[in-house]
């Protein structure tokens, strides 16, 4: 059995001295090159400054003999307008994410499947269904476009996700298993998040319905060779102005311009695009110093945290036996699996994610040990032939030096109420871009496409 961690790979080398441009757009994620493809295609001349020796950001793709495997963002939704569109455009291919059959739900000892566990817990499956119903009417009376005006907005935003859970359910089985679910949409736990911000990211995306389903909803499709194809694609043409490998340490702006500093690189252009998780955010020095209220948002935001992992089998064994390749439980060490394989089922690709409070406990292990307990929770899922893949492949987001977190960062307590605003609000000649301050969408790659594309308008109307 095979075991590595994703290599790294230059794309472009970076640039010593001082570059100008009409932009300069920071970070070579989804958004910041969504931002970067409007810009060029608006005839303006941009460099893109980028930390990493590679592209997409909190999306990432490593290959196993031949067969490309997601790390990092991987799923296209039924109404992801903008990535079905970039697709298209880009000539790729896509596959429905396998969803038919049984989820395993490991109960109390017990090997279920999700049928069989709403037969024995009704009460738990109806009190989680209500308490899910509920927060989707919630949701509904929240704009994605300005949280903070919903009505009783400071009493939503005053309580954590989790406090309200503790309320509203009535079974601590059905409150285990909603903030399990909360958890995996997240990537924080519910004690970290506010109950305003849950409501926005849910309504954002149509509901919790079509977040959580495979087909017809947010995991409906895989792009095959790989998600990082996207990043690439909207990298053509911009050969000339990507700076790989060039972290940024401090940004200049005033009224006249920005001036962005690299370690070996500095750009000097009209407006930047900055388009990088919050925390990486944080650590940039601005001077002068951002607003209070940005940099509180900021300071604040959770992280989150994520582990993924792949295991590659000769097939997609579980799909013999009638499953789906999904399995979540209260007592397993992992958050959920998907099956990612391709439609053929050859290789077969079980996708392992430890999310929140379950990626900090397997950080801890060493490689080795990882392994072994994931693949012992596989097998306890799945059976014995889990025990034997060809190939294990993990990516931890959270010690990922530029992201430091899991696939959103969300607002804590307090923070839409008090300076939700300053999330997307230009700072003089800065404009801010990255999933979180989608409004489609959010955490997603289709949120991180509508706010790169919505910062380069804003840039654009700065000049």
């Amino acid at each position: 059995m095979g075991s590595y961690a994703p290599t790294k790979r230059t794309e472009t080398s970076v640039t010593a001295g001082t570059r100008r441009a009409d932009f300069v757009v920071v970070g070579a994620g989804f958004a910041g090159l969504a931002a970067a493809a409007r810009l060029f295609a608006a005839g303006s001349s941009l460099v893109v400054v980028e930390a990493r020796t590679r592209l997409g950001g909190r999306v990432e793709t490593v290959h196993h003999e031949g067969y490309a495997l997601d790390l990092g963002g991987s799923w296209i939704g039924t109404d992801h307008v903008r990535a079905r569109t970039l697709v298209r455009e880009l000539g790729l291919d896509t596959w429905p994410c396998h969803s038919d059959g049984a989820t395993i739900v490991r109960d109390d000892g017990s090997r279920l499947d999700d049928r069989r566990y709403s037969i024995l817990h009704p009460l738990a499956t109806i009190d989680y269904r209500l308490a899910s119903r509920r927060l989707d009417r919630m949701a509904q009376r929240v704009s994605p476009m300005a949280p903070w005006t919903a009505d009783g907005a400071s009493e939503l935003d005053g309580r954590s996700l989790e406090d309200w859970l503790r309320r509203a359910t009535r079974t601590e089985r059905s409150r285990t298993t909603l903030r399990r679910t909360a958890a995996n949409i997240f990537s924080s736990e519910p004690s970290e998040i506010s109950l305003l911000h849950a409501l926005f990211y849910i309504r954002s995306s149509g509901g919790l319905g079509p977040m959580l389903a495979t087909t017809g909803g947010a995991q409906e499709l895989l792009v095959r060779g790989g998600a990082e194809q996207l990043a690439a694609g909207m990298a053509r043409g911009l050969e000339g102005s990507l700076e790989l490998g060039a972290p940024v340490r401090r940004i200049v702006h005033g009224t006249s311009g920005v001036r962005v500093e690299a370690d070996a690189l500095t750009v000097e252009a009209a407006a930047a695009v900055v388009a990088v998780p919050p925390g990486t955010a944080e650590r940039i020095e601005f001077e002068p110093e951002l607003p209070a209220d940005r940099s509180e948002v900021l300071r604040r935001m959770s992280p989150g945290d994520a582990v993924r992992m792949a295991d590659v089998y000769d097939k997609a064994f579980w799909r013999d036996e009638g499953l789906t390749g999904e399995a979540w439980g209260p007592k397993l060490p992992f958050s959920f699996t998907h099956d990612v394989s391709s439609p053929g089922g050859a290789p077969g690709v079980l996708a392992t994610f430890f999310v929140g409070e379950r990626a900090r406990p397997i950080r801890e292990l060493s490689p080795e040990r990882r392994r072994e307990v994931a693949l012992a929770a596989l097998v306890d899922c799945f059976g014995d032939r889990a025990a034997r893949p060809r190939a294990h492949v993990e990516r931890d987001w959270g010690s990922d030096e530029w992201t430091r977190g899991g696939y959103c960062s969300s607002m804590t307590p307090g923070l839409w109420s008090r300076y939700g605003s300053a999330l997307r609000d230009p700072v003089g000649r800065l404009t801010w871009a990255g999933t979180e301050t989608a409004t489609e969408h959010a955490g997603y790659m289709e949120g991180a496409l509508q706010s790169g594309e919505r910062a380069a308008s804003e840039a654009l109307a700065l000049v």
